[in-house]
């Protein structure tokens, strides 16, 4: 049975408050931004910073909206460096594919000269696994054939992997957990693991709407 994890301090703005913990890989918390936005506008930055905080608490995804800057980029790598949480980084674009967003098939060469393949873990699968904030910018730049995938990540915290495995939401895998998880490819997504989009209004700016 796990142990329960124990929170090594708490970082709090005004009211709201969460639990910090250690990672397994400190070296990809970013450092040093959460200084530089509260450099730019600290009150701005804290109330900013304070509602992330809540949705986080409540288990909901954010969407950061906003004209063409690195503030909001910035607000998300902040928000990982106050929480100590992994960021993996997605720029999306008219040639990011699924393979982009889930694994890449990898050919190893063994030292006694034989091959196979592997499969590499992308940024999506990394943050689902470890707990971490998987930071999605260009929303508006998302093409229509990975849309799917991304409403299925946001929603139901689902991949379907190349290697047959198949992640699940923390609370989807403890319903599956008796009867049929412990006997497939079925993997929990981390209860911590939270996703951030940036995107620009479409209209002023180029990009696509994205559906209801």
């Amino acid at each position: 049975m796990p142990q329960p994890r124990v929170p090594i301090s708490r970082a709090s703005i005004g009211s709201v408050s969460r639990n910090i913990y250690e990672v397994s890989n400190p070296s990809k918390v970013p450092r040093g931004y959460l200084r530089e936005v509260l450099k730019m506008d600290e009150e701005e930055g804290m109330k900013s910073l304070r509602w992330m905080m809540t949705k986080d608490n409540l288990s909901q995804d954010i969407f950061l909206l906003g004209p063409p800057s690195p503030y909001r980029r910035m607000l998300a790598l902040s928000y990982a460096e106050l929480t100590n949480r992994p960021l993996e980084l997605v720029t999306l674009s008219a040639d990011t594919t699924e393979g982009d967003l889930k694994q890449r098939r990898e050919i190893l060469v063994s030292p006694n000269g034989k091959t196979g393949v592997v499969f590499e873990d992308q940024p999506p699968v990394r943050a689902a696994l470890d707990g971490g904030i998987l930071v999605l910018d260009g929303i508006e730049r998302a093409e229509r054939n990975v849309l799917p995938l991304l409403n299925n990540l946001l929603e139901n915290r689902e991949i379907n992997l190349e290697s047959g495995a198949l992640i699940v939401s923390h609370e989807r895998y403890k319903e599956l957990k008796q009867s049929y998880a412990e006997r497939s490819n079925i993997i929990p997504a981390h209860e911590d693991f939270r996703v951030i989009g940036l995107g620009v209004p479409v209209g002023p700016w180029k990009g696509e709407k994205l559906d209801p």
